[in-house]
């Protein structure tokens, strides 16, 4: 008899730990659940931001570099045809050597 009263007590005790450790862990486990979502939220809002600036950066380089792609590809090519045109006595503009560029680029 004294035996199992001991086993009880301990079977209760052990009922007791139980329940106030788990109580704890499921909030541990919470909280880590609110740290990992608020986490994966911010993630993706400054992954959207990045984006968003990546994007206009890369709208402005763009814009930037076709001038000066086209000033610097453009300067000797132009160079080159006012050159061809003079060796033949040719009077010309600047609107026909862009017109002879465009053309030679395949710009049309």
């Amino acid at each position: 008899m004294n035996r199992s009263v001991n086993i009880a007590k301990n079977l209760i005790q052990t009922y007791r730990a139980m329940s106030v450790q788990s109580r704890f862990a499921f909030s541990t486990r919470e909280e880590e659940w609110l740290d990992k979502r608020t986490k994966s939220q911010e993630k993706v809002y400054f992954d959207q931001e990045d984006r968003k600036a990546m994007k206009r950066l890369l709208e402005k380089l763009n814009t930037t570099s076709k001038f000066v792609e086209d000033s610097e590809y453009l300067a000797p090519q132009n160079l080159e045809v006012e050159n061809i045109l003079k060796r033949y006595h040719i009077n010309y503009t600047q609107a026909l050597i862009d017109e002879l560029v465009d053309w030679k680029t395949g710009k049309n």
